[in-house]
Parts: C-alpha cells; structure tokens; sequence
C-alpha cells in the first residue's frame, strides 16, 4: 500500500472514533443539527476519499448511509433510533473495509449484505417530513440527478448558502502521489453551484512539458450550505501536495442569459457528470474578496517524526544537566547564570514538545460508553454512565494502552457491583445504578477513577483475580491502582500513572558508588534510619512511622551491594495500592529530571529494573521497578509487617 493511502487510513479511523462519539450525542439530542452536519461530514470525506484511494467497497457502502444522513440534514427524513443503531453497527464494519491486506470474512460479507438491506429497508418504511414546497422541489430534482451530484443555480438567495473563494495549486509532484486533481474539483462541485477558472502560467511549451507532472491550477468559487470544515475537509489527504487557500466571499452575480456567456465553456469532470462545472473569464463575475481568511487549526505530524523528536529532546535535557554541573564545578559565575537561563528554555521547550504527544481522554470515552452499554444490556443491568474530566491530557502512548484496564474495571462494576439493602427494590432486585469515569490531574500526574454510586460496593473475592489481571497492566505504565473507599466500603478504584513515558519527574538514591532513580510520583517521603533504630526494632526491616509500623527493604542486600552501610541510612516510604512499604538506600541525592532509555534485549529480563538513564557527567543511573521489588519480597515473605 502506498504512502498516501496508508495515511487515508490512518485519518480514516481517527474519523471513525468521530463519528461514534458524535452518533452517541445525537442520540441524545436529536435535535442538534451541529451533530447532524458532523455525521454527515464524516461520513461525505469518507466516501469521497475512499473513492480517491482505492477503497471502492468501502466507499460504496458510506455512500447509501451518506445519502440517508443527507435526507435527514434535509429535512426530507425524520431522524429515528434505529438509524443510529444501524450506523454505529455499520461505523465497526467500515473499520473491516479499512484494511486492504486482509481479505474480507464471510461474516463480514454477510453481515455487509445485511446491513445494506436494512438501510434500504428503513429507508422505504420511514415517513417523510413533509416540509412543503421545498420538499416537492427537491423530491423531483432528486429523480433527474444523483443525489450527491445535484447542481442548483448559482445565486446567494438560497438559505443558508455561503460563497468560498478556493485557490487551488497543485505542487508539480502531485500525480505521483496517485492523486487526481479532476476528483478534488468534483467533489466540490457535489456540494453546490462552482465556478472554476483554470490557470494555466505555469504550463511550459510542448516540447519541455513532463506529462508525469502537475502545471495546472484552478481558482474555483463554492456557492454552498456546507461549512468551511467541510470544504477543508474535501483537501484533507492532499493539503501537503498542494498551496490552497480558502476565503469566504461576497458573490455579486452578473446578469445571466439563457445562452452561455462569453468565456464561459463547459468542462468534462470524471465522476461528476450530473455537475456543470463552469469555467469563467475573470470578468464573468466580481467577487468581492476582502473578506475573512480561512485559518488552519491544525496539521497532522507523523508519529515517527514525533517520536524523534521527543527522542532529541530527551538528549538536549541530558546536555543541559551536564551544562549544569560543569558551571557549578568551575564556579564561574557568568557560566552559571547562562546555565540557568538556558535551563529555563530548555525547560519550557520540554513541556511544550511534551504536549504535542498529548490527547484529551475524552477520545476513548465514547469508546468506553459503547462498551459499557453493550455490557450492561448482555448482563441485563440498568446503568447509566456519567464522564467527567475529558478535556484531561495524557501522552497519547498511554492512552492507548488504558483502554484495556478501563474496560475491565467497568466490566467489573456492571457484573460485580452489589447493591446495599437500600439501593434494592421490592423485589430484592438491584434498582438502576450509575458509574462515573473521572479524569484529572494531580501533582504532575493523571488519576483515572471508575467508581460506582455510593449504594454499591464490590466483593474481594469475586474480584481479585481480575485486578490483579489490571494491576499488572497498569505497572508496567509506571502506574499504581488503589482502591476508592467510602465508609469503609470498596465503591470503585482509581488508576494513577505518570504524564510522560520518556521523560518523568525522579528522585535520585545513591547505593555505594551506584546511582538509582525512583519515580517521584511513588514517593511519599524520606526518613532517617540509624543503627539505634534497628536495634529498637530487634535488627528487623521495619520502621515506625508516626506509630504506624511500615516494612521496608534493604535495597543493599537486594541489588547485592558489597560492603558496610554508612551510620545514617534514608528510608523512602512510597504509597503502592493504598499500603505504605519503604526502601532502604545508601543517600538521598535529590530530585532528578530523568530521560528514561530502552533498556535493551539483552537486560531486559533483569529484575527490579524497568530502564536507565545518562546523568550530566555520562554516568549510567538505573531506575527502579519498585512494584516488581515489592511483589518479590511479598513472594519471598522477606518483608515484615502488614502489606
């Protein structure tokens, strides 16, 4: 597969997350045209592009779903339950159709054929909304002229119709891309009137001219209903091939005669031949163009390029450090103040190439919804599903990976949650119940909560299994899970992880000559341990901690660290799952900025270590994996005390 269709692709499920989140809101609000014209826009780009790029299956199957939502945006049919339901169930199998290099199952075939019998079919029972003479209208243009390639007369009196002044100048590359610029005209010209006027300067003589490359443009004006993000969106997979600006305009037509106007002339489009597409002089019409320009809100960078980026980043923030504590050796106090103003910059360019790996996790929570209800209707339970938090930010590598102990821990409070005597009705039956996905940020990292309502409570032993299931998961994202406790009572369970995986807030530990880092976000506190003390506590590795007694382990005798321990050792107390364990170290060095690189196949399998890191002088300090050094005492029953 070409490069261009691998990124239609990938635009192409990132549509389709859109689409089921918005056909979920309209399901709620019905009456919300903003959602409407989202479905149908999805749904249009789909089909046109998929066209463009070989998707043929798939594009004729958007196309019948496609003329449905463009009834109902109409008018000319009513919006009913079944057609959402239909188009979600549909919305998976397009997922199917996406994937080229895997032939298409029976079931899949099957399931093809019968949703294209359903559409048709729901089509023919719905009942028209009548909306008079404009329905009769439109009813009988319909039958002269496909449906997506209707053409009206070009004037700014219909309702609603804007007029866009479109440039449109391929880059000389862009045949080689596979691209047709005759489809990108089209397309427009099924959403309204167009008038195109080709430019031809950049044409050279006959005998210089390459036929493999691009010296046509087209200055086009869009008179249409559709908005600016529609129109965008027609450009979506060739922006990069081409300079294109768009601008609103104010159209002042020129008096047209039933003969075609001087300069005017017809011109053949493959694929449109219901649409005149006009080709004018630039005098056929004044246009007035002081007027808004269309602005960019975004471009799209590939995911590699992302991570080399963060990647240099992570580089750039081990020069800094270096920088640092070679000013401080020499002190010379000019290099330090340069040190420290290049620190800040350093610092500010990190958080803001951080943000560009982020997404909201309001992403997944459509995704979490349909599952959740899918869920709750096979256990027959009456659930309501409340979010809270989306616009909340985390890299977008652990994102994907939530998904999983989300799902899990919803599935869990639909089959597994019990209702107190008060939540129950006559009948002992459990009464609708509600489940809330929260999302905020604490303290440099992303808390994720799923909690039941507070007249439900889980059972430990019908859910251990699975939470250690999720647990795991959830640590190897550096991440901790902790139960939510109400009144003593276990009501849900929140999943703390950091914002970063390769950048992440440390705190340094020095064992003898070696260097340690844990991640500040386990970290409670730090306290001393003297000889004295273990011999109060008869030489066990325990401490007491403001009367509460808290395990902890020798990290000495657990990295097999040669050699005495000085007089004064730090004990840090980190919180794992709701229990206090702490770590015995040589020193505390302090807090650490730490750029976490991959650890290799060759230690990959090393216990008690997740990575390392190359301090400012080159020195290698490696990180700890402390849920697994806990998990391995736990096993060992070397730890004492209450874990």
């Amino acid at each position: 597969m070409d490069s261009s269709a691998n990124f239609f692709r990938e635009e192409a499920f990132e549509l389709l997350t859109t689409l089921e989140g918005n056909l979920l809101d309209l399901s709620k609000n019905p009456g919300n045209k903003d959602l409407l014209n989202d479905v149908f826009r999805a749904l249009h780009t789909l089909k046109g592009s998929g066209s463009m790029f070989g998707f043929v299956e798939l594009a004729d199957f958007v196309h019948n779903i496609e003329g449905i939502f463009d009834r109902v945006r109409k008018g000319e049919l009513a919006l009913e339950e079944d057609l959402i339901n239909l188009t979600l169930e549909a919305r998976d199998l397009m997922k199917v159709l996406l994937n080229p290099d895997k032939k298409v199952s029976a079931g899949s075939r099957k399931k093809l054929a019968r949703l294209t019998e359903a559409f048709a079919r729901l089509v023919a029972q719905a009942v028209p909304v009548k909306t008079g003479a404009s329905s009769t209208k439109a009813d009988d243009r319909s039958k002269s002229e496909p449906e997506t390639n209707r053409e009206s007369p070009p004037t700014e009196k219909d309702k609603g119709s804007e007029a866009f002044n479109i440039k449109f100048y391929p880059h000389p590359e862009y045949f080689a891309s596979g691209n047709n610029p005759l489809l990108i005209i089209s397309e427009l010209a099924s959403m309204g009137s167009i008038t195109v006027k080709p430019v031809f300067d950049a044409i050279p003589d006959l005998f210089s001219i390459d036929p493999e490359r691009c010296f046509m443009a087209w200055e086009l004006v869009l008179i249409t209903d559709h908005d600016l993000n529609a129109i965008r969106d027609v450009f979506l997979f060739v922006e990069d091939l081409c300079n294109l600006s768009i601008e609103k305009c104010q159209v002042h037509p020129a008096p047209v005669n039933s003969d075609t106007p001087a300069g005017f002339e017809q011109l053949p489009l493959s694929g449109a031949s219901a649409a005149s597409v006009n080709a004018s002089s630039s005098n056929s019409r004044n246009f007035d163009f002081n007027a808004e320009q269309a602005v960019v809100s975004g471009i799209k960078v590939d995911a590699a390029k992302l991570e080399r980026l963060i990647s240099l980043l992570g580089e750039l923030v081990t020069i800094q450090s270096r920088i640092n504590q070679a000013a401080e050796t020499r002190g010379d106090s000019e290099l330090i103040a340069i040190a420290q103003e290049l620190d800040a910059l350093t610092g500010e360019l990190r958080d803001n190439a951080l943000k560009l790996s982020m997404l909201p996790i309001d992403s997944i929570f459509h995704r979490l919804q349909v599952y959740g209800e899918s869920e709750a209707a096979a256990c027959k339970r009456q659930v309501r599903f409340k979010f809270n938090g989306g616009d909340t930010e985390l890299d977008k590598g652990v994102l994907s990976r939530l998904y999983e102990p989300l799902t899990s821990l919803i599935g869990l409070g639909i089959s597994c949650g019990h209702a107190l005597p008060d939540k129950q009705t006559a009948g002992g039956k459990d009464s609708p119940r509600e489940i809330s996905i929260s999302a905020w940020h604490s303290s440099g990292n992303v808390c994720v909560s799923v909690e039941n309502d507070d007249g439900y409570v889980y059972q430990a032993e019908e859910i251990s299994n699975e939470i250690h299931r999720i647990q795991k998961i959830i640590e190897e994202l550096r991440g901790s899970l902790e139960p939510k406790l109400i009144a003593g009572r276990n009501s849900g369970f929140v999943i703390k992880l950091p914002l970063n995986l390769a950048i992440i807030e440390g705190l340094m530990i020095r064992l003898a000559d070696r260097l340690f880092v844990f991640p500040l976000s386990l970290v409670e506190e730090c306290i001393e341990l003297t000889r004295a003390d273990r011999s109060r506590h008869y030489n066990k590795d325990v401490v007491m901690v403001r009367g509460q007694i808290v395990p902890f382990i020798s990290l000495r005798k657990k990295f097999e660290v040669s050699g005495d321990p000085p007089e004064v050792q730090q004990v840090v107390i980190i919180n794992q799952n709701g229990r206090r364990v702490g770590f015995a170290v040589d020193q505390v060095v302090g807090e650490y900025q730490t750029v976490i690189k991959s650890w290799g196949k060759f230690c990959s399998h090393t216990p008690g270590v997740t990575g390392a890191t190359i301090l400012g002088d080159g020195t290698i300090a490696l990180i700890a994996d402390l849920p697994v050094l806990i998990e391995e005492e736990k096993n060992s029953n070397a730890l004492e005390g209450d874990l």
